[in-house]
């Protein structure tokens, strides 16, 4: 599955300039340069502070909260390595249907949010969770709210996000021209929803 989507990307006009992580991920036949990852003007970490305690901390909090394994303590570590100088910017996960990666993937938001709670004050780094379903994205977040982690929102059409998640969706139309068209379609989604529910 990874293959085919690497491929799609690849086939993107000129990615250096698109993605600051494009490079990184098509250019895997070559050794990552850390040094020249960490010197790009597209890395969010650059500006942060050098904060070993803090990262230390929210590492052993994590592992310990998640009983993370041997192999997602690892995948941990190397996302933690993100906030020295050089590191590399890619960590690629893979694994079986239900082997822990997006159980995984909460933990790593959950800790990467507790060090920028510390380290980044001006709130200038965000994280995006991309997914080719909206069942694959409402399951990570399922699991933040779980965790009782609800600092973030949801971005897409609210007839295909999970309920649980549905107080955090910020909807847009791109018909919309102001707020208040946004907001009616988004109603009017609601509406065709409860509609649905009441004939079945």
């Amino acid at each position: 599955m990874e293959f085919p989507m690497l491929a799609s990307i690849s086939s993107l006009s000129d990615p250096a300039n698109a993605f600051g992580l494009l490079p990184s991920i098509l250019q895997s036949d070559t050794p990552p340069n850390p040094a020249a990852a960490a010197s790009s003007k597209n890395d969010p970490f650059a500006n942060l502070p050098c904060c070993t305690d803090v990262v230390e901390a929210a590492q052993q909090q994590v592992k310990a909260e998640f009983g993370l394994n041997e192999d997602q303590a690892k995948v941990l570590d190397a996302c933690a390595a993100w906030f020295a100088r050089p590191a590399d910017p890619v960590v690629l996960v893979h694994g079986t249907f239900g082997s822990g990666k997006s159980f995984l993937l909460g933990a790593l938001i959950i800790f990467l949010c507790r060090v920028l709670d510390k380290v980044d004050k001006k709130g200038s780094v965000r994280i995006l969770v991309a997914a080719q379903t909206n069942v694959a994205v409402d399951g990570v977040l399922m699991g933040l709210l779980k965790r009782g982690f609800e600092a973030f929102a949801r971005v897409g059409s609210v007839k295909k996000i999970a309920k649980p998640v549905l107080k955090h969706v910020l909807h847009y139309s791109p018909a919309a021209k102001s707020q208040v068209q946004h907001d009616a379609a988004a109603l009017k989604e609601l509406q065709e929803m409860l509609a649905q529910a009441r004939n079945t």
